[in-house]
């Protein structure tokens, strides 16, 4: 008996140090999270883009090749002297619903060709057929 206290008295020290060990005054204070991660993306022939993803995984907008933001309605504040984008970001505005997700393709090649979509957005002189390719490359990569 006296062995099985000793050792519950040893285990409880050394669960009080391991405790005390991982306190520390600084990592006690508070830090606000970061507002965005950015995810950069590099597709064929010299595509690439990037992704400005929020911590709560939503997707705030994204940038072309040239490296100039285009944010979501909503989002405009999170990424400064970004262009607002036309459209949402939900399934409804991407793809016209979540009915529309089981035709959504995925894997490489659809992601490459969503980088490649991003990459070479320019809304000054995209046509619907742009737009759209937009579109379902940013609901392809918000799945991928």
């Amino acid at each position: 008996m006296a062995c099985s206290s000793i050792s519950m008295v040893a285990l409880l020290a050394i669960l009080i140090l391991a405790l005390a060990a991982d306190y520390s005054p600084a990592a006690a204070v508070q830090r606000d999270p970061p507002k965005l991660f950015i995810i950069n993306l590099e597709g064929r022939d010299g595509d690439k883009a990037s992704l400005a993803v929020q911590p709560d995984l939503f997707l705030a907008g994204f940038a072309n090749r040239t490296s100039h933001w285009h944010a979501f309605p909503g989002y405009e504040h999170v990424i400064p002297n970004a262009t607002l984008l036309p459209f949402g970001n939900s399934y409804r505005d991407l793809i016209g619903g979540l009915a529309n997700l089981p035709s959504l393709p995925l894997g490489r090649d659809p992601t490459q060709r969503a980088v490649h979509a991003l990459s070479g957005h320019d809304p000054a002189a995209a046509g619907s057929d742009d737009v759209e390719a937009l579109k379902r490359g940013l609901a392809t990569l918000t799945l991928t």
